[in-house]
């Protein structure tokens, strides 16, 4: 008999199955947050870690090398792999970087094997020079130049480049290998190629050179460009090599910007970089002054004007004299009053330098005569007064003349740290000469013409002369032996071959000559052996004047590798005077010396 189920019970089932299947899930989620989760593995330790990717870099720098291997074994006579195998294994020994514990190892044996396989293949001696530094690095790449003639093109050029770095801060020598290196296509050696280049005063090919170069593939290496390209004599060189970059969106910064327009005469363009750079250094405070006044905003040249800090006295007077070249009437200004005020104080105190000297001088003759030691002076009509006024002279009459003649030449004249522009320093040489000797001439008229130039008499010790300037030439040589390892160039050198430079440029070499070698030693011998000398014999022995004279004069000329022959200069000029009753012989050895170095320096520079 079929038992049939109620109707009520059956919807009381549907009903209780539908409950279960909504119920269960969600009990089993609550039952999920309710139990723990199960625990997640520990996380390694610091040494645990760096360990395992460690382990990692091993197993994958082995299975490298073993490929390297595999290479070599089926091109064994192929020194290219060998050489790549072993640059491969050396990006593994630094420390600093992804460095491998075998690596040192492995390298060792790997230029061994280069060295003992292929001692003479260009690449080989590449790599060995690539793990040399400095000295050592230029003299063993130098010991290839003669081979190198038969080497391929690349290889040389990369020869040349790497020469050039081991030379460093060697100038002369980095520069002559990075054009070599440039010649050849080294497009990283341009920068330092066209400043030696430029040093050297072969500017077209400097320029040539940068001109023929493909552009630059980064903002680095296009910053590095322009930069070389501002020491430059075409003004437009830089601002021409910036523009070559406008297409390739290139960052430089806005200070390399602001020079290469400003050089170009781009005002607008160099206002504009400055206004995007940050900060107040220095730099910035020069250059948004030469901005200003390049366009004649006078107001903001004056607030570029800042005289806060001993280092800021120097370039403020640049700038204010400057400023009153242009426009004389904002002489009137609070700030300009100021600074005014500070360069006659700078001129005061050096004209006070002397005293140091000669106020000791004074007492000392003061205890001379109380002791009965009386002196006889080289001059009459010279004594210490006249000494003090021949110091403030030769003091500040550079800077006065600058202020008129060179105000750009200021800032260098005060720093003592660079040298004006080739043609000022021509200019303030002339000028400043004549100046002061014209502030000369009525101690001069006390010393009487033929004192200062001499007369039959004093020419009749010629042979003294020649004496004295054949002591100076070998104590030149020798000097020249003790330091010939060393670059012995000093500000002083430096001036000497700009002057003569910029005057062969501007006025000619027969009349740089007369500078230079006439009018200078006038000026310095009426100065140091006329008035010093004569005024400080006055009161002391002339012993002791000579050394003191001698010794200003060569401190004045700092050029310490060539100190003790300005020194001999400067006694032996003394010694003349004396011997002579006159400045004749001591000009006329004075200007043998300067001739000399003159010529060296026009031959020098080509």
């Amino acid at each position: 008999m079929e038992y049939a189920v109620p109707s009520s019970i059956r919807v009381l089932a549907i009903a209780f199955v539908c409950f279960l299947l909504q119920v269960a899930p969600a009990s089993a989620a609550q039952q999920a947050q309710v139990q723990p989760a199960r625990a997640a593995a520990p996380l390694p330790t610091l040494d645990e870690a760096v360990k395992r990717v460690q382990v990692g870099r091993v197993q994958a720098y082995e299975q490298l090398l073993a490929e390297y291997a595999a290479a070599a074994a089926a091109a064994p006579s192929d020194p290219a792999i060998a050489v790549a195998r072993c640059r491969f294994i050396w990006q593994f020994t630094d420390e600093d970087y992804d460095w491998v514990e075998r690596a040192p190892k492995d390298l060792d044996a790997c230029a061994k094997q280069l060295d003992a396989r292929w001692p003479k293949d260009a690449r080989v001696r590449l790599f060995d020079l690539d793990q040399q530094y400095g000295e050592d690095a230029v003299k063993l790449g130098g010991q290839w130049l003669d081979d190198a003639k038969g080497w391929p093109v690349d290889l040389r050029r990369d020869l040349f480049a790497k020469l050039s770095s081991a030379y460093g801060n060697d100038e002369i020598h980095a520069g002559d290998y990075a054009v070599q290196a440039a010649d050849l296509g080294d497009t990283d050696m341009i920068p330092k190629a066209v400043k030696r280049l430029a040093g050297a005063g072969e500017a077209k090919r400097a320029q040539a050179l940068l001109h023929d170069a493909k552009p630059a593939t980064s903002a680095w290496s296009a910053a590095k460009r322009i930069e070389a390209a501002l020491e430059l004599p075409d003004h437009g060189a830089a601002l021409a090599e910036l523009r070559r970059y406008d297409a390739a969106n290139f960052h430089i910064a806005p200070v390399t910007v602001a020079k290469a327009c400003l050089r170009g005469g781009d005002v607008a363009c160099a206002r504009k970089a400055l206004a995007e750079a940050k900060g107040t250094t220095d730099e910035l405070k020069s250059l948004r002054f030469d901005a200003a006044l390049a366009a004649s905003d006078m107001p903001a040249a004056v607030n570029a004007i800042d005289i806060a800090g001993g280092k800021g006295i120097a370039a403020a007077i640049k700038r204010f004299a400057l400023v009153l070249d242009k426009a004389p009437m904002m002489l009137f200004t609070g700030k300009l009053m100021l600074v005014a005020f500070v360069f006659l104080i700078v001129l005061m105190v050096m004209s006070l330098l002397p005293a140091l000297l000669l106020v000791p001088v004074h007492y000392r003759g003061l205890v001379r005569r109380v002791r009965g030691k009386p002196t006889t002076p080289l001059f009459d009509g010279v004594g210490l007064r006249q000494a003090w006024w021949a110091g403030g002279v030769i003091s500040c009459v550079p800077l006065l003349v600058a202020l008129v003649v060179a105000p750009h030449s200021m800032q260098a004249l005060l720093g003592g740290q660079s040298l004006p522009q080739q043609d000022e320093l021509v200019w303030l040489t002339l000028w400043g000469s004549l100046v002061g000797l014209l502030l000369l001439v009525p101690i001069a008229r006390r010393i009487g013409p033929w004192r200062i130039f001499g007369d039959r008499i004093a020419w009749r010790s010629w042979w003294r002369v020649l004496l004295a300037w054949g002591v100076l030439i070998a104590l030149s040589f020798v000097l020249n032996r003790i330091h010939s390892h060393a670059d012995t160039s000093t500000l002083q050198t430096k001036m000497v071959q700009s002057l003569v430079d910029g005057g062969r440029a501007s006025v000619g070499l027969p009349a740089t000559l007369l500078l230079i070698a006439l009018l200078v030693p006038i000026y310095e011998e009426l100065v140091f052996r006329g008035i010093l000398l004569g005024g400080m014999s006055r009161h002391i022995s002339f012993g002791w004047a000579n050394i003191l004279q001698a010794t200003l004069f060569a401190i004045v000329h700092n050029d310490s590798p060539r100190f003790l022959l300005y020194l001999a200069l400067g006694l032996l000029c003394g010694w003349l005077a004396k011997r002579s009753r006159s400045l004749g012989p001591s000009i006329a050895l004075h200007g043998a010396n300067n001739a000399l170095a003159t010529v060296i320096r026009a031959v020098a520079g080509g």
